[in-house]
C-alpha cells in the first residue's frame, strides 16, 4: 500500500533538502544575530521605561511607547521585505 503525503509536507521536505550547507550556515548566523537583537531591544525597552518612570516630565512615557511602536513597525516592514 502506498503512503500518501500531503502536498504541504512534500514542499517542506523538498525545500529542506535543497538547501546547501552554506545556506544553512547563513540561516544559523542570521538566527543568532536576531536573537541578540531581540535581547538588545528588550534591554533598551527596560532602560527607556526606567528613564520615563524616573523623569518628572509627563511626555517621556508616551515618547517611549511611541518609539517602541515605530521601531516595531519598522522591524515588521524589514522582516517582511526579507522573507516575502
Amino acid at each position: 500500500m502506498v503512503k500518501l503525503i500531503p502536498m504541504e509536507k512534500a514542499a517542506e521536505i523538498n525545500l529542506a533538502m535543497s538547501l546547501d550547507q552554506s545556506d544553512m550556515m547563513w540561516i544559523a548566523l542570521l538566527a543568532i544575530f536576531l536573537l541578540f537583537m531581540i535581547v538588545y531591544f528588550f534591554y533598551l525597552l527596560v532602560v527607556g521605561i526606567r528613564h520615563s518612570i524616573n523623569s518628572k516630565k509627563f511626555g517621556h512615557g508616551f515618547l517611549i511607547v511611541i518609539a517602541v511602536f515605530v521601531l516595531d513597525g519598522m522591524a515588521l516592514l524589514v522582516y517582511r521585505g526579507l522573507f516575502i
